[in-house]
């Protein structure tokens, strides 16, 4: 592929990641004015339930198709026979989820909402069609990604954000509630990957190699755990809420969240353009692969500061303007939530050669560990502090995860020191995290929000990456690395 192309092709998949955010962003100023604290709260549980769900369904098996698709990329043919392998796998195991939720589900319902007014036979087959159908749409995004194919993957982008934005509105307008919210959310997912499915197997036969199958789950069970451990490790924080305080609570923080998920969002489009480019890199044994993969980290840093403190600079005047003002409450907690997002760039770094060279037994061990910090000093600092104890939970538990991955690199032999030269990044991070939570520690002394300040951040980090731009810093050196093999 050429330079031009390539750059392109990133540019579109990562603007076209942003389509869940800017669903969320349009749909969450008339959710604050439909539906309750409470109401909203709700749909934020019910999603990391769909989230654990899906986890489940997909059992690893999906995990593994991007890296397996680069060992048969060459031929369209053995890739379309994966791609369906991978489907119909899936498919199977949701059908002995769904079995086992009709005996099980009322209880994990009592257990996951402490509100009895939701209920399992009201939500919880809803909530698994929307799993099911969310990981089929999600498969299609990483097959159209990994062939290239920038136009399938445009179009299932658009579709997929029209059909559930405007289900979800309906939703809410004709039926009301969280219940209205959910249902039309569902049937946009379905009509979305129905109309694929269609497409697909129009031009491709559905096809079945256990071979594929039984190689994907080898590679991908470990990740069924790491998945779990992940949303618990995401989730911590509104589950801690949920049980000292209330969903009112939830509701305010999650709009947080949702506000801050903006980094959130470029981290994972970066990495889903960056990924497909960095797995051939780290398939070449190269000289220059250090140089490289350095730069990509750069930039994928770099785009993350700039975006995290221009969402803190933002976040109180969007809130203030657009949004409710029972939910003003949330504004307090975004700058400590938009930094601890940095962390997952540092975990990415940490974890790809994890990743690539089939060693993904250590991520959930990653994410068990770090979940035992979430639950000790979210406890803990929930007690002290409040809700800007929560806060400080996530910021310590995300600490952890990227430094657990490092650990584990360097352990396994598979640490390039040529790769992670990203040292004046990292003292900008620094400095910016002690500087944002000198500000929200003096905002929870006064009470008091002040947008100004906000905007500091912002405008250190673009002076400071400016330079480091003009300077060159983010363009592949010339000079020769000799990058070892791991021991």
């Amino acid at each position: 592929m050429g330079k031009g192309k390539y750059i392109r092709n990133t540019l579109v998949y990562t603007i076209l990641g942003f389509i869940p955010l800017a669903s969320s962003f349009l749909l969450t100023p008339i959710f604050t004015y439909r539906l309750s604290l409470a109401d909203y709260g709700f749909i934020a549980l019910a999603t990391i339930f769909q989230t654990y769900l899906s986890f489940f369904i997909g059992f690893g098996i999906d995990s593994g198709f991007s890296r397996f698709y680069f060992k048969y990329f060459r031929k369209p043919q053995l890739t379309s026979a994966l791609f369906s392998t991978t489907l119909v796998s899936i498919v199977s195991v949701a059908l002995i989820v769904l079995v086992m939720l009709q005996f099980s589900g009322a209880f994990l319902f009592s257990m996951f909402f402490t509100d009895v007014n939701f209920r399992f036979s009201e939500y919880g087959n809803l909530i698994f069609i929307n799993s099911l159908f969310t990981l089929i749409y999600s498969l299609y995004a990483q097959f159209y990604r990994d062939r290239e194919n920038v136009k399938s993957f445009t179009f299932l982008a658009i579709t997929y954000f029209t059909l559930v934005t405007v289900g979800s509105l309906l939703g809410l307008f004709y039926i009301g509630g969280p219940k209205g919210v959910l249902i039309g959310r569902t049937v946009g997912t379905v009509i979305t990957t129905g109309i694929f499915l269609i497409n697909f197997y129009s031009g491709n036969k559905m096809v079945f190699k256990w071979s594929y199958a039984k190689e994907m789950y080898l590679f991908g069970y470990p990740m069924l755990f790491y998945g779990l451990l992940s949303t618990s490790f995401e989730s911590i924080d509104r589950f801690l809420i949920n049980h000292y305080s209330s969903l009112t609570k939830v509701g305010e923080y999650n709009l947080a969240l949702v506000i801050v998920s903006v980094t959130g969002i470029i981290i994972n489009s970066l990495n889903s353009a960056l990924g497909p480019s960095l797995l051939k890199i780290f398939s070449e044994k190269d000289a220059q692969n250090g140089n490289r993969i350095s730069s990509i980290y750069r930039m994928m840093l770099a785009s993350t500061l700039l975006v995290s403190t221009l969402c803190i600079a933002l976040a109180a005047p969007v809130v203030y303007f657009a949004i409710n003002a029972s939910y003003h409450g949330c504004v307090i907690y975004i700058p400590a939530l938009a930094m601890a997002f940095v962390f997952r760039v540092y975990y990415i770094f940490y974890s790809n050669p994890l990743f690539f060279n089939y060693k993904t037994g250590f991520l959930p061990l990653i994410n068990l560990i770090s979940v035992g910090v979430g639950l000790v000093t979210g406890i803990a600092f929930i007690k002290l502090w409040g809700m800007a104890g929560v806060c400080a939970a996530v910021f310590a538990i995300k600490a952890t995860q990227a430094g657990m991955a490092y650990i584990f690199i360097r352990r396994s032999g598979y640490y390039q020191k040529s790769d992670y030269r990203v040292e004046k990044l990292n003292g900008l991070f620094m400095f910016l995290s002690a500087f944002i939570v000198i500000i929200m520690i003096l905002q929870t002394i006064y009470k008091k929000e002040n947008p100004a300040i906000n905007t500091l951040p912002f405008i250190l980090s673009v002076i400071y990456i400016g330079r480091l731009y003009l300077k060159g810093y983010f363009v592949n050196d010339k000079k020769e690395i000799i990058v070892s093999s791991p021991s």
